[in-house]
């Protein structure tokens, strides 16, 4: 039987999953989990919270991995795309031109 969750409850899950991982602790979890719970959070108008989330695990990850990882990389464009919602673009830009950078 496939139960279909609604929004809530996979933003939900998703904070639960990537708060269990380590995010926030010094842990790297899975890019895919953070990135997801950032999109869903985005989809919703959560931008406060998706800085947040996408912020810590950026550091976490650059400190583990280093400036130029992939995933580092991609959560500085998806930042990017945050900051262009908020109408942020001199924060856009900063974020583009660092993506780039690596």
């Amino acid at each position: 039987m496939i139960t279909c969750l609604t929004k809530s409850e996979l933003i939900e899950k998703l904070r639960d999953l990537v708060k269990r991982a380590g995010v926030g602790r010094g842990e790297c979890c899975d890019f895919d989990d953070v990135h997801s719970l950032g999109c869903q959070l985005s989809d919703n108008g959560e931008y406060e919270e998706v800085m947040e989330v996408w912020e810590r695990h950026l550091a976490e990850r650059t400190k583990v991995l280093g400036e130029d990882n992939k995933d580092a990389l991609g959560t500085l464009m998806s930042l990017g795309i945050v900051y262009k919602e908020l109408k942020n673009f001199e924060k856009r830009l900063e974020y583009y031109e660092r993506a780039l950078k690596g």
